[in-house]
């Protein structure tokens, strides 16, 4: 990690550090703002205080070539309504560029996420309703690569507000993690514990990658970017069993962790 520091002062006050956050990218599919702010709405009306102004990057991958102008103030406004940050946005147009940096927004460079082809038919496209939503991770997608750290283990629980990476290798967590707290890795992850919090595994873009619990009671999963909120809308037959968690396209398939020659009648019990 770099830091400049001001060199003409003995004391300096201020420090600039090279550095890498988690962020949610919002991948913005219309630019009708009404509607954007309804599906916005229905889907967090059920955990209001789940996003706790979380920075965001707007992706605008899917209108960057519409001739419909983007409010961008209303949109700003619109995802702070919802306790969203937008900090900057990606894949946008030189103009868009422009008008996004009078608001303050950054422009990030190299960032892409999961997105749908574009339909050349219209000149905006309608939000993405299913309960599985896109969240592509905040570093630029890369092709699998050899894992080349030693497994991460972790022996405590992990609280509520810390966060766990595990750069370059799975991670395996013998503890309970908290609500509240989020793990991450670039290969798998294991927690033979309850799982309450946030889990992200293949963050690098790793779309083998699994998630392994033994407790299953967590408020969201992640596999190479694909995520899905889970506090109120896991299935009843899941909630506190050991489950796995894989990616199969751009869906994230949550089933009881047992072996696929075990026999009906055990596979029928885990599903009550």
């Amino acid at each position: 990690m770099s830091t400049i520091r001001p060199s003409s002062i003995e004391s300096s006050a201020f420090d600039i550090k090279g550095s890498s956050f988690t962020l949610l990218i919002f991948c913005l599919r219309t630019t009708q703002l009404p509607e954007l702010e309804k599906q916005l709405y229905d889907h967090l009306s059920k955990t209001p205080d789940y996003f706790n102004f979380d920075p965001i990057v707007i992706d605008l991958s899917n209108i960057n070539q519409t001739d419909v102008k983007l409010d961008f103030k209303s949109l700003i406004n619109i995802l702070r309504r919802h306790r969203l940050t937008p900090v900057g946005i990606c894949n946008g147009s030189e103009i868009q560029a422009q008008i996004a940096n009078k608001y303050g927004l950054g422009v990030f460079i190299g960032l892409s996420g999961k997105i749908k082809p574009k339909d050349t038919s219209t000149n905006s496209q309608p939000l993405n309703s299913d309960k599985t939503i896109e969240l592509p991770s905040h570093l630029e997608k890369k092709k699998k690569e050899t894992l080349s750290q030693p497994t991460k283990i972790i022996t405590r629980p992990v609280r509520t507000g810390q966060q766990i990476y595990a750069q370059g290798c799975d991670l395996v967590v013998l503890a309970s993690v908290n609500a509240g707290a989020e793990i991450i890795s670039d290969g798998n992850i294991h927690v033979y514990a309850p799982l309450r919090g946030r889990a992200l595994a293949g963050v690098k873009g790793d779309t083998t990658a699994r998630i392994f619990c033994q407790c299953m009671e967590a408020e969201l999963v992640s596999i190479a970017g694909c995520y899905r909120v889970l506090e109120e809308n896991l299935p009843q037959n899941l909630q506190g069993e050991a489950v796995q968690i894989s990616l199969n396209g751009e869906k994230l398939i949550i089933e009881p962790l047992l072996s696929r020659t075990t026999d009906n009648k055990r596979t029928a019990n885990w599903q009550k």
